[in-house]
Parts: C-alpha cells; sequence; structure tokens
C-alpha cells in the first residue's frame, strides 16, 4: 500500500524548484536599534530588512534578496549591496 502512495507522491512533485529569494545575513558590531530591546523591520526596496540584537555589542542584520538579483560573494559584490 505505502508503495501506492510513493508514486502518487512523485507524480505531484516537479524537479524543478524555483527558489524566489535567499535570506543573507551580517552580524554589525558597537551598532544601536531604534528602541532598545526589540528587533526592527525596515520594509525597503526591493525586500524587507530585520535588525535584532545577539548581544550587547552585535546586531544581527537578515536582508531577504530576490533570486533574480544575488550579487556574488567571491568577488565582493554582496560586501558591497549590503553596505549600500
Amino acid at each position: 500500500m505505502r508503495w501506492l502512495f510513493l508514486k502518487f507522491e512523485r507524480s505531484l512533485c516537479y524537479p524543478k524548484v524555483d527558489i524566489p529569494s535567499y535570506t543573507v545575513g551580517v552580524i554589525l558590531t558597537n551598532c544601536k536599534l531604534p528602541n532598545e530591546n526589540y528587533g526592527a523591520l525596515i520594509l525597503a526596496d526591493p525586500s524587507p530588512i530585520l535588525f535584532y540584537a545577539i548581544s550587547s555589542t552585535e546586531i544581527r542584520c537578515l536582508v531577504n534578496i530576490p533570486s533574480e538579483i544575488v550579487p556574488s560573494v567571491s568577488n565582493g559584490e554582496m560586501a558591497h549591496f549590503l553596505k549600500t
């Protein structure tokens, strides 16, 4: 009986998976959030940015980047993209 379910599940799945976006993280040191004990969400173009404290001196920044414009990490484009 399980074989029938596996065959049915495979018929519903597509081998190609679309990845609409990637989440990239950066650690910022010696920065302040607008409200101390709360995270901050910025609705920016082209995607939202999330900031939250992970220690007394570090803030994690998570940026959602659409998959069409993902910069290269190896040549420094990603660092430039995140800084600007």
